[in-house]
């Protein structure tokens, strides 16, 4: 079973819940005696979002050679070229939340704000590509033995027999 569709989502949650945090950090770090803790918080999770969407873009492209059996290679590649401009991209927002811990320079928090918005924009259209690729190109069909296609295939047959035999 591939690994990629288990943690594709953790990159994609990720990319929601980023630009609420950099807006939460933003005004609760006015109403705080230690803002600083509030940035640390948001670096830790920049970590994580990095870490899940390298993470996946790797499991991703093992699975790239398998698929390309049932799909053709310039349709995954579409889905890359985004994945890969998304992962890059979350390094924008983990960059800005960690310069915002060492000089909490006012600039930062929209300089943040603002570039998590844009890997949340190229993290939906990244999950877009990938959808299309699963249920419009039908990607899973990869993985699906030919003897587990042949009994899906068999099935809708025994039950229409089925159904013209309660008919009788």
């Amino acid at each position: 079973m591939p690994l990629h569709p288990l943690v594709v989502h953790f990159p994609i949650v990720l990319a929601v819940m980023t630009p609420i945090a950099f807006i939460v950090a933003g005004i609760m770090s006015k109403k705080t005696e230690n803002p600083k803790s509030l940035w640390i918080a948001t670096t830790a999770l920049c970590v994580f979002f990095s870490a899940s969407a390298f993470i996946t873009m790797e499991l991703g492209e093992q699975d790239e050679e398998i698929v390309e059996k049932v799909i053709s290679e310039k349709t995954i590649e579409n889905h890359s070229d985004w994945a890969e401009a998304f992962t890059w991209a979350t390094l924008a927002p983990l960059l800005f939340s960690g310069l915002m811990v060492a000089k909490n320079n006012s600039w930062l928090k929209p300089a943040a704000i603002v570039s998590s918005l844009v890997v949340l924009g190229l993290g939906v259209q990244t999950g877009h590509s990938g959808g299309e690729l699963v249920y419009k190109h039908n990607a899973a069909q990869a993985y699906v033995s030919k003897q587990a296609l042949a009994q899906k295939q068999a099935a809708p047959d025994a039950v229409t027999k089925e159904r013209r035999d309660d008919d009788d």
